[in-house]
Parts: C-alpha cells; structure tokens; sequence
C-alpha cells in the first residue's frame, strides 16, 4: 500500500527558490526508512512535511496561490527519489546569506527590482 505525502523545501520564506511536492512511499522496509529520513529531514531545516488530508490539501493550495508570481512548480516523486536528491546534495536548500546577497546585488543592478522589492516591503510592513 502507498500513502501520499507533502514536502515542501523553502528557506525562512517561500520565493522563487521554493520545491512543492506530492512523495509516495510504501510499507516496504525501504519505504520506512526514506519516510524516517524526511521526516529527519523536514525538522533539521525547517522543511514542511505532513501526510496528504484535507487540511494539508488547503494548506497546499493557499502556498500555490501565493507563489503563483514565481510559477512553481508542483512536482511528484517518490520518497526513493527525493531521498537520493537530498543525499547528493541536487536539492539542497540556498543558505539565508545566498537569498541575501542575491536579493541585495538584483536591488543594485535591477531598477525595477528595487522599486518591486520597496513597495512589497511596505505593504507587508502595513499589514502588521
């Protein structure tokens, strides 16, 4: 029997650089171990991973709705598969000081960028 699970992959905000996924895993003695490694996983960096259910399902939904400027991508897998990216490092999350300097040289060569980045920063600020 397989179950469905969510992973997402994002660092202290979901932008661009943020992974959706729908994971299947088996009851297989394999199956059990990638689902011990994720979750591990999840909780070492902060990742979101909870089997698929109705609140998960809005959950999702909100998260794509939200990012739909940056068109992620909601990607299916296996665990096995994901297991194997996150071991070879293919998919490993960008550090906050990468976002940061990214962010900060698109500020300086990118006009436009930096008015965009302005504005959504003082609209946040004004939700508060």
């Amino acid at each position: 029997m397989t179950h469905k699970y969510y992973y997402v992959s994002a660092g202290k905000v979901c932008d661009a650089t943020t992974d959706i996924y729908t994971i299947f895993i088996g009851q297989s003695a394999q199956g059990c171990r990638d689902l011990d490694f994720l979750q591990q996983y999840a909780i070492q960096h902060g990742h979101y991973f909870k089997s698929v259910s109705e609140e998960s399902d809005i959950f999702i939904k909100n998260l794509k709705e939200s990012l739909a400027e940056f068109d992620i991508k909601h990607e299916q897998t296996t665990a096995r598969d994901l297991v194997r990216l996150f071991k070879d490092g293919t998919k490993t999350p960008v550090s906050s000081a990468q976002l940061h300097a990214h962010d900060y040289q698109l500020k300086m060569l990118d006009t436009s960028y930096r008015i965009i980045s302005n504005l959504n920063r003082r609209d946040a600020s004004s939700m508060k």
